[in-house]
């Protein structure tokens, strides 16, 4: 059993999930990325959670989509950020 699959995805009132048949599509403000949802994957959007089932031949690919749901969501909603540590006194 996949443990990363198995675990629900909460997701914020602000951001739009649509399931269509093949595709997941997610809305947040200006910005709309679809994604595909894989053979033997099933979505199950609940209130503010979205959680998968599966059958046993695709929990590998359940739990890398589960994985990319995860930080498609968390990229809409904080965006991208690099924080740099500069250690040092440079080149003398």
């Amino acid at each position: 059993m996949s443990r990363v699959a198995n675990l629900p995805i909460s997701f914020p009132k602000e951001l739009n999930i649509q399931r269509n048949d093949k595709f997941l599509t997610f809305k947040f403000s200006n910005k709309s990325i679809p994604l595909e949802i894989p053979f033997g994957v099933d979505v199950v959007l609940e209130d503010q959670t979205l959680s998968l089932k599966f059958d046993e031949d695709s929990k590998k690919c359940a739990g890398t989509f589960r994985a990319n749901v995860a930080n498609l969501i968390k990229g809409l909603k904080d965006g991208f950020e690099r924080k740099l540590v500069l250690v040092g006194v440079g080149y003398k």
